[in-house]
């Protein structure tokens, strides 16, 4: 029998600081979940193919792109 999957959260934002805060949150609400932190899109991106990641904070305006925009691939690639 599996064990079964880890409630994952990606947080995805460039502000370090405020990463630090909600992921300290996310920590402490969620001690059994998978918090994972990205900078950019393209770090989000790597981690969304190694991940199933089952929610998301989103930045809007990062330095590579918008979270608006990633929400959307990640959308497309995983329907489901």
């Amino acid at each position: 029998m599996s064990k079964p999957e880890k409630f994952c959260v990606l947080v995805l934002d460039d502000d370090i600081c405020l990463t630090t805060i909600v992921t300290k949150a996310l920590r402490t609400g969620l001690p059994s979940a998978e918090v994972l932190t990205a900078r950019s899109v393209a770090e989000a991106q790597l981690l969304i193919s190694e991940y199933k990641i089952h929610f998301f904070i989103l930045d809007v305006n990062l330095p590579d792109g918008t979270g608006i925009d990633f929400l959307c691939d990640v959308r497309t690639l995983y329907p489901d």
